[in-house]
């Protein structure tokens, strides 16, 4: 009997030390936003910030606020007000001219982000606003005079002498730096339709504005609007999200070197930790490790029903210092709090944990824990059951003990001498 005493207060101390390691597991901390948080710079990385050039010359931004400015239009009335004794001047901007508007070229100045561009300068040009050069046409004077018979302006091209860039085959010229704060001298193209020769060029001073509806982050809520406020960026496209939590360790770096450091944190999250005296990795303590305590539970379970098939009159078994034979409220408890709610808790903060995780793990790392805590739970129920019959039947026979020893006396008494 004293040896299978021992086996079963050995499991059970076995029980708690497993479910109270994998419950520390589950609890530690683990980074789980820092995937996150790479995903969200990687998406921003794969973006083609040249787009957003040709989002503002081309006026694009419109397309969805027909209300917002049209520089192109207000460079139109400019030419209008000074040549329109001379050429006709539609009144439209187009991409495509035809009879009835014109495509007017304005070069753009911003900082597109490169490689060096910190997560900072980046947050800085998501919200910045975008400088439109146009011409005035005060000192406008051609390299040729315009034809007698009146001609329609087709095309008209504005160049700032600045030192810029082409993009997209040389189709888009931008400036990449600050926009200048007052005047620069540059070059403005007119083509006439039907015109021989059709194309006049002269200096002009050229000019910026701001625009407030073409910022970046209206460009991504336009092109990457499947990405923005889910994996990428805030709903605003303006602010970084699941970057935010490690913003004063990554905010000065830029986007390569800020991935860097958040997948080497990463790497450290994948701690490894010791089981039973075995060091192992994190993943596979999320599996072993409920695993394990069903196995426990298991055997807990045969050794407490073995027990309860031994010979129950072995006053060993009464007084042997095991809590779970407690009848004390106390004893009940802390058997009810160590075989049933320790196992329990430890594979549900482990599903909580993979939960955590399903974006980057998916669904098949949820499903693991969560068939071993509908196994766990039920073996925890199970041996708790076999205990407290156990504890039960111990305890009616220590009653019916005693009412024997109180009935030897009276016997005793009742009996006549010879």
């Amino acid at each position: 009997m004293k040896e299978a005493l021992d086996s079963v207060k050995h499991l059970h101390q076995f029980v708690i030390a497993a479910s109270a390691a994998v419950l520390a597991f589950a609890l530690s901390g683990s980074d789980t936003r820092v995937n996150e948080a790479i995903k969200e710079l990687r998406a921003l990385k794969a973006i083609d910030w040249t787009g957003y050039v040709p989002f503002v010359e081309n006026e694009v931004y419109r397309e969805a606020a027909k209300s917002a400015y049209s520089p192109q239009r207000a460079q139109l009335d400019a030419v209008r007000d000074s040549l329109g004794s001379l050429i006709d001047v539609p009144a439209d901007p187009c991409f495509l001219p035809t009879g009835t508007c014109a495509r007017v070229e304005l070069p753009m100045a911003t900082h597109l982000p490169d490689a060096s561009t910190s997560l900072e300068g980046y947050e800085s040009f998501l919200v910045s606003r975008p400088a439109v050069f146009w011409a005035r046409f005060d000192r406008f004077s051609a390299n040729r005079p315009f034809p007698r018979e009146r001609a329609r302006l087709s095309r008209m091209a504005v160049r700032p002498r600045l030192q810029g860039r082409f993009l997209h085959g040389g189709t888009d010229w931008y400036f990449d730096g600050d926009p200048p704060l007052a005047a620069v001298p540059g070059n403005v193209v007119l083509t006439l339709a039907g015109a021989s020769p059709a194309v006049f060029e002269g200096n002009a001073d050229v000019y910026v504005t701001l625009l407030a509806d073409a910022t970046p982050a209206h460009w991504l809520l336009q092109t990457q609007k499947e990405l923005v406020g889910r994996s990428m960026l805030d709903p605003s496209a303006s602010h970084f999200v699941s970057v935010r939590k490690y913003w004063n360790s990554v905010s000065a770096k830029p986007i390569d070197a800020a991935i860097g450091f958040l997948q080497d944190r990463a790497d450290a999250s994948r701690k490894q930790m010791s089981l039973f005296g075995l060091a192992m990795d994190a993943d596979t303590v999320g599996i072993l490790g409920p695993l394990s305590v069903a196995a426990l539970l298991v055997f807990l379970l045969a050794h407490v029903r073995h027990l309860a098939s031994l010979d129950p009159h072995d006053e060993f078994a009464r007084t042997y210092p095991w809590i779970c034979l407690s009848t004390d409220w106390l004893g009940i408890a802390l058997t009810f709090s160590t075989v049933v709610l320790l196992p329990a808790a430890a594979s549900a903060a482990l599903v909580v944990r993979a939960l955590a995780n399903l974006r980057e793990a998916g669904r098949a790392s949820v499903i693991i824990p969560g068939a071993m805590t509908v196994v766990v739970v039920t073996l925890s129920i199970l041996t708790f059951s076999a205990i407290r019959t156990l504890r039960r039947r111990l305890a009616a026979l220590a009653a019916a003990r005693s009412r024997e020893r109180l009935s030897v006396p009276a016997d005793d008494e009742a009996s006549p001498f010879p």
